[in-house]
């Protein structure tokens, strides 16, 4: 959905990010493709999937 990983880990209480990431990561699989084709589109300077460039990499 596009938010940021600090903010859902307040949202949910816990005190440390890591508690968030080790809890919910294995949710999306294909996040880390997702973010090596935007980081490689970027380095290419071609446009990623949401019409920006280096501006889609800061939404991950």
């Amino acid at each position: 959905m596009g938010c940021q990983p600090l903010l859902i880990a307040d949202r949910l209480g816990h005190e440390k990010i890591q508690t968030t990431l080790n809890t919910y990561s294995h949710l999306y699989p294909n996040k880390q493709a997702e973010v090596a084709a935007q980081l490689e589109n970027v380095m290419n300077g071609t446009t990623v999937s949401n019409g920006s460039q280096i501006a889609g990499v800061a939404n991950l």
